[in-house]
């Protein structure tokens, strides 16, 4: 018995099934990682009431080393203030008048947006100075603690799945189309004379 060329399609067409079948099986292939899980907290959000010649400081307690304080505020009115962001040494100088660096400082400002990461682990202090000016200040602010922790995960690879799918989908493909060549060829062959 000689197999046509229509038989052979047939052939490819169950062993890509089979094939495909047998990868998609495979499943996900997955490898352990580390896997960053992003966090925030906000450390403060609503109005700031500043005194005249005076000053508000809110604290961020226990920042890590790499974590950023990210925010903004704006000065109701007409009106401006001086906002800093500082260490706990540089907040010390600053109370006590002398020199200090800041991580951030806006001067005179009506509002402003900041995103500071942080150098190393401490306590943090956002501040509103309004020393030296007469008129009470209210601020509406909002400030926001980002950090990342790392931890065991796994990531998937797809790609036998999607190999596996992909055979299967053309073998059945093949099959179809050979079956209905083959189902016309039988529909239009004459009977064989006796």
């Amino acid at each position: 018995m000689q197999l046509e060329k229509t038989h052979y399609g047939l052939i490819v067409g169950i062993i890509l099934i089979v094939a495909g079948g047998v990868l998609f099986n495979q499943g996900p292939q997955g490898t352990e990682t580390t896997v960053e899980y992003p966090h925030s907290d906000t450390l403060y959000k609503g109005t700031v009431i500043i005194k005249s010649d005076n000053y508000k400081g809110i604290v961020a307690w226990n920042v890590k080393e790499g974590d950023r304080i990210a925010g903004e505020f704006t000065v109701k009115g007409e009106n401006d203030i001086d906002f800093l962001i500082l260490d706990d040494d540089a907040y010390d100088e600053w109370k006590n008048r002398g020199e200090y660096d800041t991580l951030f400082k806006a001067s005179q400002s009506p509002g402003a947006s900041f995103d500071v990461t942080i150098p190393e682990d401490g306590d943090y202090y956002m501040v509103f100075d309004n020393y030296g000016d007469d008129t009470k200040k209210y601020v509406e602010f909002e400030a926001i603690r980002h950090w990342v922790e790392t931890g065991p995960g796994i990531q998937y690879d797809f790609t036998y799945m999607y190999a596996g799918a992909g055979a299967a989908g053309v073998g059945a493909l093949v099959v179809l189309g050979s079956g209905v060549v083959l189902l016309i060829q039988r529909i239009r062959k004459k009977p064989e004379e006796k």
